[in-house]
């Protein structure tokens, strides 16, 4: 089953910055693949929808295969695990900076539409900091749901001005 996870992150943790984070949990995911996981370069982006203080994040994605057996709850309870690893908190004011995020963009084509989970997710095609390091790993992705690519979808959002690469390759198992 493929699928698909956006990374960020925007305060340090107890493992290290947020660069050295997202890199930790690139491969942190890498361990739950059955046989592939791509992941993008690590990108400096603003912050949406965050308090007017909330500082820069790091961010990326990663594209890779899961067990079929898996069905998305449990995958999303993997990916809370490891989020609260990495000392994640979850207060009541939405959107407050995080050591780590890991939202689950796609499970194939699953689309599932609860209160714990929403798939594909629901806000993905309108952020750039998802499109962009989405589209180094794959142009021609498509969030189930919709026509376009994701290399499509990002034409259409507003340019980031402070979305910069860091790190200019991309992760392959």
């Amino acid at each position: 089953m493929e699928v698909c996870i956006s990374i960020g992150s925007n305060l340090a943790s107890a493992q290290g910055t947020s660069e050295e984070t997202v890199a930790r949990a690139i491969e942190e995911l890498r361990m739950l693949s059955l046989t592939y996981c791509q992941a993008s370069s690590l990108y400096e982006t603003s912050p949406v929808d965050c308090p007017p203080d909330a500082p820069t994040f790091i961010n990326a994605v990663v594209k890779m295969d899961v067990s079929q057996s898996l069905n998305p709850a449990d995958f999303l309870g993997m990916l809370q695990a490891i989020e609260q690893k990495y000392g994640r908190e979850r207060p009541q004011q939405p959107n407050t900076a995080r050591t780590l995020d890991l939202d689950l963009i796609s499970f194939g084509l699953v689309r599932v539409h609860g209160a714990e989970l929403e798939l594909p997710h629901p806000r993905a095609h309108l952020r750039a900091f998802v499109l962009t390091p989405l589209v180094e790993v794959d142009p021609d992705f498509t969030i189930p749901g919709f026509a376009e690519s994701a290399e499509q979808l990002l034409a259409l959002l507003p340019s980031d001005p402070r979305l910069r690469i860091l790190e200019s390759y991309i992760y392959e198992k």
